[in-house]
């Protein structure tokens, strides 16, 4: 067979195709070349096979459509094969979803972390330099410190240190003590307001960290303090009969504190002189008396003195002698 042959049995098929497209008519095949004859032989029989009886003049242009039409089926099967690829590839919209939403979850704790450890470093760093200086005995920085901290604490809304509280009620405390050993009534005064401070704090601290032992001694050196605090404003005005009752009281609870007892002193004996001048015997003895019994006061020779006198003169006049307790 030789190619012209083979070219001629090419093109029957391609008709024998384009007639199936167009007419929906069965064809039969004749799959060998034929074996002997021309071409138009094989046409006929082609034609006779179809029913037809001879082959169409335009059958070049069908042989062009079909395999146009070969080429769209072809182009469509590989298209269809890549994009069935391509969608299986394409990521399922919920996973995407759902990954965005883990990462976004995963950010946004990473910076409330990142977040969270700077607040407690701005709480942590006043909090360990206060307990450092509170060691080394340096209240008044520790103080300031613990202020700090806890103030911190407070606006970030953190619950670090629960002991807190506890820690600056004990400097407070311990900066109050170190105050009052000043001779000095502001330092004195310095010293009450921060056992002011320290009392105020109580209802803060919990019940695991309260120290009734300190919050009683608490409680000791307010009274005391605010007795002096009193007395001494009261000496200052000039108002004896308040410093009298202040500094009175304070004496019958501690006889030692500060320079009380000699302020007292000088309050009893100057109202004693006053009442005196004016004939108040009865009232004047009960001063000198008291006066007289002091304990921790330079001297009280002078009101002694006076004791003898005023008995002697209240009997020379016929009054009875009052009878005094000691202070």
């Amino acid at each position: 067979m030789n190619l012209e042959e083979k070219k001629e049995g090419l093109n029957l098929k391609l008709d024998a195709f384009a007639q199936i497209i167009e007419d929906d008519a069965p064809i039969a095949f004749v799959n060998q070349a034929p074996a002997s004859g021309s071409a138009l032989s094989v046409k006929e029989s082609a034609g006779l096979a179809s029913g037809r009886g001879s082959a169409r003049p335009d059958r070049q242009y069908r042989r062009w459509r079909l395999l146009a039409v070969l080429m769209a089926l072809l182009f469509l099967v590989v298209g269809s094969v890549f994009w069935a690829l391509g969608w299986s590839n394409l990521p399922d919209p919920v996973v995407v979803a759902n990954a965005r939403a883990t990462a976004t979850a995963e950010a946004a704790n990473a910076t409330a972390t990142a977040l969270a450890l700077s607040n407690l470093e701005k709480v942590d760093g006043p909090y360990n330099a206060g307990k450092s200086t509170f060691a080394a005995q340096n209240y008044r920085q520790a103080a300031q410190n613990f202020e700090e901290a806890r103030q911190k604490q407070k606006e970030l809304a953190l619950t670090a240190h629960p002991d807190m509280e506890s820690w600056l009620f004990k400097t407070y405390l311990a900066l109050g003590d170190e105050l009052w050993k000043s001779d000095k009534f502001s330092s004195f005064e310095e010293g009450l307001s921060y056992y002011k401070k320290a009392q105020a704090l109580t209802g803060d601290i919990t019940p695991a960290e309260r120290d009734t032992g300190r919050e009683t001694y608490l409680a000791g050196q307010l009274a005391q303090g605010d007795l002096y605090y009193n007395g001494i404003i009261a000496y200052n005005n000039h108002i004896m009969d308040r410093t009298i009752s202040y500094l009175g009281e304070l004496y019958s609870k501690k006889n030692d504190f500060r320079d009380a007892p000699e302020i007292y002193y000088e309050a009893l004996i100057s109202e004693a002189d006053a009442l005196a001048a004016s004939a108040k015997l009865p009232q004047a003895y009960q001063y000198y008396y008291i006066a007289s019994k002091l304990k921790n006061v330079p001297d009280n020779r002078y009101a002694q003195v006076k004791v003898s006198a005023t008995e002697a003169a209240l009997k020379q006049t016929g009054q009875p002698v009052p009878t005094v307790a000691n202070p």
